[in-house]
């Protein structure tokens, strides 16, 4: 796994026990939860399309 994706899904997770931890709300946590999750999606997406354009690789067919 690269670094860069690494590094922002261990912040994701750490953002996410802090907020955790002060959120006494269980629809605002479950909120805050998606919104984490949905952004390291879209990290690790755009993180496929940079290594697709490094690599040329268009999809998982091209690797074999």
């Amino acid at each position: 796994m690269d670094k860069t994706l690494r590094r922002t899904i261990e912040e994701a997770i750490a953002k996410a026990y802090e907020e955790w931890g002060r959120e006494k709300n269980k629809l605002q946590i479950k909120r805050k939860a998606k919104n984490i999750a949905q952004n390291m999606v879209e990290a690790y997406e755009q993180e496929q399309k940079r290594m697709r354009s490094i690599f040329g690789i268009n999809s998982c067919d091209d690797i074999s």
